[in-house]
């Protein structure tokens, strides 16, 4: 009785992360063509953002039930036999392995100006630079030392 109350549940989710996903997508054509034509949806950066959430939060109740991890759950699909079963447990053990590798120059935040500095281009108030990462030796950046 209850798993069946659950699955509707979760297939209702399903359909409703697919309905803000087009909620999204009508609005962001609202704000780019409204935009040229004077057109102007109050706080539509805002509802985008909320159906972002809501899209990603609903959709993984229903993506779980079915046993599918959305980005790999399409290579995985086309695979067969022992193929499949080693992707599926390397799959895992690879992503855990990642956390201990240290983070990529490529995607580690560097801040534009020199911690403790003032930001360059405040005009109001002033504003300090506290780095969120270190930043690495050889890795190519054109932000002053």
């Amino acid at each position: 009785m209850i798993r069946i109350l659950l699955d509707k549940l979760y297939l209702f989710a399903g359909y409703a992360a697919g309905g803000f996903l087009i909620a999204i997508f009508v609005l962001m054509m609202l704000l780019s063509a409204g935009r040229p034509m004077g057109l102007n949806i109050p706080a539509g950066d805002d509802l985008v953002s909320w159906c972002m959430v809501a899209t990603s939060f609903l959709g993984l109740a229903h993506t779980f039930r079915h046993g599918e991890m959305i980005r790999v759950g399409l290579l995985i699909d086309q695979l067969e036999g022992r193929a499949r079963h080693v992707i599926e447990i390397a799959s895992p053990k690879l992503a855990g392995a990642r956390r201990f590798l240290p983070p990529s120059p490529l995607t580690t935040y560097q801040p534009a100006c020199k911690p403790g500095s003032v930001w360059p281009t405040a005009r109001t108030a002033d504003v300090t630079a506290i780095p969120l990462a270190r930043r690495f030796p050889g890795a190519s950046s054109n932000l002053p030392e």
